[in-house]
């Protein structure tokens, strides 16, 4: 069955679709927010480390 986004009933299916869509989102939001949190607390890092060295020498070797 094809729902058609005018109708009632087609408009009520992708509601619902899109409240769940954002409800995933937010779990997923949260969840990772809940993991950094716990390795903030653990001393680990919780963004990505850069390597400094190759960086530089890209940036001075041109490369933007």
């Amino acid at each position: 069955m094809i729902y058609d986004p005018t109708d009632p009933m087609g408009k009520m299916f992708f509601t619902i679709l899109a409240t769940f869509a954002e409800f995933e989102a937010d779990l997923l939001r949260m969840r990772t927010r809940e993991g950094m949190a716990i390795a903030k607390a653990k001393g680990n890092t919780v963004y990505r480390v850069l390597d400094r060295a190759d960086t530089v020498a890209a940036v001075s070797a041109g490369a933007s």
